[in-house]
C-alpha cells in the first residue's frame, strides 16, 4: 500500500496503537520480530503497545518516530499520542535507494561467509595490498578457474607462499606482487593451494 491519502484515511480512523500496527503491517510490511530487529523498539514493548496493554508514552513515541523514519515514514510524535491527530505522514524512499544495494551486498557476504576459506595474511606476503594481520576470505581455485584470472587477487600456498595479482596470459600465470613480475606454468595448481580472495578484512 503506497497511496498516501488512503493511508492517512485509515490512520485517522484508528487508535494510536492501531496506527502503529497498521503502518508496520500494511506499509512497512514487517512482522513484529523484523520490526524490532535493530533494537530501537523492544519486542515486548511493541507487543504490549499494539495490543493496547501499554499506553504510548512520549518517550516511546519518540522512539517510534525515529524507527519509522529509518523505514521511510516521516511523521510527528502526535500521531501516537493524540487520538484526534490529523495523521500527516510523508513516505520517503531516499534512504532505501541509498542502502538498498548495500543491504543486498551484505546478504551476499553473509552467504559467502559459510563457504569461503578464512586466510591469515602476513605483511611479508604483500605489504602494499594487505597489511600485517589482515584476514582474507577466499575460494579455492580449480584448474578451470585459472583461465578466468585477470589481475585477480590470490593467495598461493606452497613451497613459496605469497599474495599476488594473477592473470592468465599465453598459457601461463602472470604474477604481479608489488610490482615484481613472475611467470608460472598453469600446472602450478597441482603443487600449490591457490585461492581467489573475495573479501579482505583489514582488522581495524
Amino acid at each position: 500500500m503506497n497511496d498516501l491519502e488512503t493511508i492517512k484515511e485509515n490512520l485517522i480512523l484508528k487508535s494510536p496503537a492501531k496506527r502503529l500496527k497498521f503502518l508496520r503491517q500494511k506499509v512497512i510490511k514487517k512482522n513484529q520480530d523484523q520490526f524490532c530487529q535493530d533494537g530501537i523498539i523492544r519486542s515486548s514493548t511493541l507487543k504490549f503497545v499494539e495490543t493496547e496493554r501499554l499506553k504510548i508514552s512520549p518517550r516511546i513515541a519518540e522512539r517510534l518516530v525515529h524507527k519509522l523514519r529509518l523505514e521511510g515514514i516521516i511523521c510527528k510524535e502526535e500521531i501516537f499520542l493524540e487520538h484526534n491527530s490529523d495523521c500527516q505522514i510523508i513516505l520517503d524512499d531516499s534512504r532505501e535507494k541509498i542502502i538498498g544495494p548495500s543491504s543486498s551486498n551484505l546478504e551476499e557476504i553473509r552467504k559467502k561467509l559459510s563457504i569461503l576459506t578464512p586466510l591469515h595474511i602476513d605483511k611479508e606476503l604483500c605489504p602494499s595490498i594487505a597489511p600485517n594481520g589482515a584476514t582474507a576470505l577466499a575460494r579455492e581455485l580449480r584448474e578451470d578457474d585459472l583461465l578466468q584470472l585477470n589481475k585477480t587477487l590470490c593467495f598461493v600456498q606452497g613451497a613459496k607462499t605469497f599474495v599476488s595479482l594473477l592473470t592468465y596470459e599465453n598459457n601461463q600465470i602472470l604474477s604481479d606482487n608489488d610490482g615484481k613480475i613472475e611467470y608460472f606454468p598453469t600446472n602450478i595448481i597441482n603443487f600449490c593451494g591457490m585461492y581467489a580472495i573475495e573479501i579482505l578484512y583489514f582488522n581495524n
